[in-house]
């Protein structure tokens, strides 16, 4: 099988993607391309998982939600009745997840955060998103996957050295337990009035910026074998 065959399938539904959005409305862009980056997120993952030779039944994706639970300490400083308040009502908990989570034999090693493209605003959710879900996790690799950037600095060369944005780690440094991985697939910074979709902006997936991405979730999916 030609190595570039996975590539091929991906760039066709985003061609198509980009094709069928043209002219579709803001809110339904923003939706369908999000989506579309978790279905290139599992081709990228599937692909990467044939690199390090593993038979594929062995890979899964999990839809599971975690409870967030409230600590003891956080219980000290609640007067008595909010406190068995929430006592009593323990399994009505925020549940946290990140849009795909990838398991080797049913163990939960890599969580991958989806964007179409991401901004500082957000970056601080996605932080906050994987510091709750390495509660009860604390060992998964977590990574941030983008088709554009709006980091601003250099997130937006999809591959190679990058030194990323002060902003940018500025964030990353108040969350010392999250090493977080951040994969563009789409070079060039993200403009507001330069919306992909359009034929004009429009930006094509190039072979090296996915494959860059493949082997760098291989690498990830080879230090979580067992």
């Amino acid at each position: 099988m030609d190595k570039k065959d996975y590539f091929f399938e991906i760039n066709d539904y985003f061609e198509a993607t980009l094709n069928e959005l043209a002219n579709a409305r803001a809110g339904r862009r923003r939706a369908v391309k999000g989506g579309h980056v978790e279905w290139i997120a599992e081709k990228i993952v599937q692909e990467a998982w044939t690199r390090v030779g593993k038979n594929i039944h062995e890979l899964g994706f999990d839809s599971t939600k975690y409870p967030v639970h409230i600590s003891e300490e956080y219980y000290e400083r609640l007067d008595e009745e909010t406190e068995l308040y929430l006592r009593n009502r323990e399994t009505k908990r925020h549940m946290i997840q990140v849009d795909k989570h990838i398991t080797i034999d049913g163990n939960f090693v890599i969580g991958i955060e989806c964007k179409s493209y991401t901004e500082n605003a957000m970056m601080k959710r996605i932080l906050v998103d994987f510091l709750l879900l390495k509660q009860p996790n604390p060992s998964i690799d977590c990574v941030l996957l983008q088709l554009e950037s709006q980091l601003t600095g250099d997130y937006n060369l999809a591959r190679n050295s990058r030194h990323g944005s002060g902003p940018t780690h500025s964030l990353l440094a108040q969350f010392p337990e999250i090493d977080l991985k951040i994969i563009t697939l789409l070079e060039g910074e993200r403009r507001v009035n330069q919306e992909i979709t359009l034929p004009a902006y429009r930006k094509h997936l190039e072979f090296d910026n996915v494959e860059y991405a493949v082997n760098e979730i291989s690498k990830l999916l080879k230090n979580n074998m067992g």
